[in-house]
Parts: structure tokens; C-alpha cells; sequence
């Protein structure tokens, strides 16, 4: 795991002006796209709507679950996660909270 890090981390290192920018540009239309939203007709921006990628839980301080495993949310628990952009999309009963 480290040392593909390493190789990821070279290879950002390696890419040339015109590629950060592209990787820039695809990274702030997905923040507008899914960054914001509107509460009480007022444009606010949300809090966090990415989701960790697996690996080690490393926590804050002394926390219990510190070197656990985390697993991938699309296999484990497809159901925790579900967005609803607009008014119209049709919203899927989640078998979680019942």
C-alpha cells in the first residue's frame, strides 16, 4: 500500500501545468455540482459529500477503532449512502433506518 502511494504521489509530481489544471477544472465542476445546495432558498454550501476511500482508520488521539479496516462503502453497505439532487428524482425506501 505504501508503495503504491509513493508511485501516485511521483506520478502528481511528474504531471505537467496543463494536466493539474484539467484535474482542477474536473475537481471544482464537481464541488459546484454537488457542493452546495439550496435550504430555504438560500444557496449553502454542504459540509462533506465525498466518501473516504478504504484503508486504515487512524482516528484522533486515543480513539478504540484506530487500525481497523475500513471497507468500501459500495460493497459493504450500498444502502447508507443515497443523494437526492432535485425535487422530482423518485426516493428509494432505505431498508437502514427500518
Amino acid at each position: 500500500m505504501y508503495e503504491y502511494f509513493q508511485k501516485e504521489k511521483e506520478k502528481k509530481k511528474t504531471m505537467t501545468k496543463d494536466e493539474k489544471e484539467a484535474l482542477k477544472k474536473e475537481k471544482l465542476a464537481l464541488e459546484e455540482k454537488y457542493g452546495y445546495c439550496f435550504l430555504d432558498g438560500h444557496k449553502e454550501k454542504v459540509g462533506n459529500f465525498r466518501i473516504e476511500p478504504p484503508g486504515l482508520f487512524r482516528g484522533r488521539g486515543k480513539h478504540p477503532k484506530t487500525g481497523c479496516l475500513k471497507v468500501p462503502v459500495a460493497s459493504s453497505h450500498p444502502y447508507v449512502v443515497s443523494l437526492y439532487l432535485v425535487n422530482s428524482s423518485p426516493h428509494s425506501a432505505s431498508s437502514f433506518l427500518s
